[in-house]
């Protein structure tokens, strides 16, 4: 029988099913989405509502679930899951194998562990990198030590991990006990196998440098300092022998903390007394966080060239000499290494070889804030003085922001920041420290708090004096101390 083409095509009582028509309405989902709603399968769906922004997208909140057929049986459900913002969800990837065997309270675990992973990892570097030790070592030997029976690590992580959950959270009091928990867990497992000398060298320093990075999370104290200081003498009990050479895990390790050495020492509020009481200490060793840095290539865990580093290492320590050591002379003849080095590197442009784009703007912040570091250090200069390198400085803030995800580090950025005075330049900075205390470090909610009292009290003496604001130096090491903050610029 010929068919009228005019007509749809009918068959003998068959229904014509168009299956692209079964989504017709609907948007296409994004794979974070897809996480999101498999994530919640076993929450109640009317309690589940996804909201995941975006720079440039936005979803409209879900009642339906439709992975909710695949739920588990409410006997087994923990109560972490249910306690989550579904916002945070979207950081989260689909959880790394292995982690199945992992015994304890599996589901808190899991989640908190694939977070440390896919979230904390990333953001303790400045951008993205294939040799991220944080994903590549430290989370692989928290789990290879953790089914042998040596927790410490992994317990430092699962509490890392809470930290930065909490503080994504608006600082939620449930996540932050969570996180206490693994924290003090670690801590008594720590002490245990101190004793008992439970734990191979390396793995003991990347435990202790995870609890450090813990506290600098949560941000609420200073205890980082403490763990710094177990590390430092951790290793000088060691003398000559280094046990770290031996692994990727303790030599990664060993060379955060170099970095971590430089950073801290570089914000912390110094005088006489201080410096007698540390030569006297007996943990204070003759350890060179220079010499850490075995590996060239580390430098890209904080996004500096080495030969910076080297030189706000110098800085600090001219800056925390006592009085009788200090001359003119040794003064100007750091001043003119440290220029040397900044001019060199600075007309230098390869010194970031096989990195991302962005990488640059993080090492040309690097160096124009060690400019004003340098500068204000050892010259006292005022801000005005300066200005061109903070404008800079802030420049290639913004310059990152706007080209990468990474996580911008907080030593150049704030250098810069303490220093600005013009419009543009706080408005600048303004929208570093937004964006800087939205991603769950807990330590940059008092950087801000730090940087808006120096702005405030700049603006003060202005008006009171009629100085330009250009012409008023703040001493911002100083101001920290008074606010009884220790901040941690990472």
């Amino acid at each position: 029988m010929e068919q009228d083409k005019s007509k749809p095509f009918q068959t003998d009582g068959r229904r014509i099913l168009r299956s692209e028509l079964t989504w017709a309405g609907f948007e296409t989902l994004s794979s974070e989405l897809l996480d999101l709603l498999i994530l919640s399968c076993d929450d109640n769906p009317c309690h589940t509502q996804a909201y995941i922004h975006r720079e440039r997208s936005s979803w409209t909140p879900k009642c339906h679930n439709p992975f909710s057929v695949f739920s588990s049986r409410p006997e087994i459900l923990t109560p972490l899951r249910s306690s989550l913002n579904p916002t945070l969800l979207q950081e989260l990837k689909p959880p790394p194998q292995g982690l199945d065997s992992i015994t304890g309270p599996l589901q808190d675990e899991r989640f908190l562990f694939h977070h440390y992973v896919t979230h904390v990892a990333f953001i303790m570097l400045p951008y993205e990198h294939p040799y991220n030790p944080w994903q590549c070592y430290w989370a692989t030997a928290a789990l290879q030590l953790a089914l042998s029976g040596q927790k410490v690590l992994y317990r430092a992580i699962l509490a890392h991990s809470a930290f930065n959950i909490a503080h994504l959270l608006g600082n939620d009091a449930k996540m932050a006990n969570i996180a206490l928990r693994y924290y003090n867990a670690a801590l008594s497992h720590l002490t245990h196998d101190l004793v008992h000398s439970k734990t191979d060298s390396s793995a003991m320093l990347a435990s202790i440098m995870s609890l450090m990075f813990a506290e600098a999370y949560r941000g609420h104290s200073t205890d980082w300092k403490h763990h710094l200081r177990g590390a430092r003498t951790l290793l000088w009990s060691y003398g000559e022998a280094y046990p770290w050479i031996l692994s990727d895990l303790a030599r990664s390790s060993l060379e955060s903390l170099g970095v971590i050495e430089i950073i801290a020492g570089s914000s912390t509020w110094f005088n006489r007394s201080d410096f007698e009481a540390n030569r006297q200490s007996p943990d204070a060793g003759n350890l060179d966080p220079l010499a850490m840095l075995s590996t060239p290539d580390f430098i890209f865990t904080i996004g500096a060239p080495r030969c910076i580093l080297e030189c706000i290492s110098k800085i600090t320590h001219f800056s925390q000499a006592p009085l009788g050591d200090i001359s003119r002379t040794t003064s100007n003849e750091l001043l003119h290494e440290v220029l040397s080095c900044l001019n060199s590197v600075q007309s230098n442009s390869s010194f970031i070889p096989n990195n991302p784009p962005e990488a640059k703007h993080q090492a040309k912040a690097f160096i124009s804030a060690t400019y004003i570091y340098c500068y204000r250090t050892l010259l006292d200069v005022p801000p005005h003085a300066i200005q061109q390198h903070v404008h800079d400085t802030l420049g290639h803030v913004s310059a990152f922001l706007a080209n990468s995800t990474g996580n911008f580090s907080a030593w150049p950025a704030f250098i810069a920041a303490a220093e600005a005075y013009t419009q543009e330049d706080l408005a600048t900075a303004q929208e570093w420290v937004n964006w800087a205390t939205s991603v769950g470090i807990g330590s940059r909610t008092s950087i801000k708090v730090v940087l808006y009292e120096i702005w405030r009290r700049r603006e003060v003496i202005s008006q009171q004096s009629g100085l330009d604001p250009g012409k008023v130096i703040m001493d911002w090491k100083q101001i920290m101390h008074e606010l009884e903050f220790d901040s941690l610029l990472i």
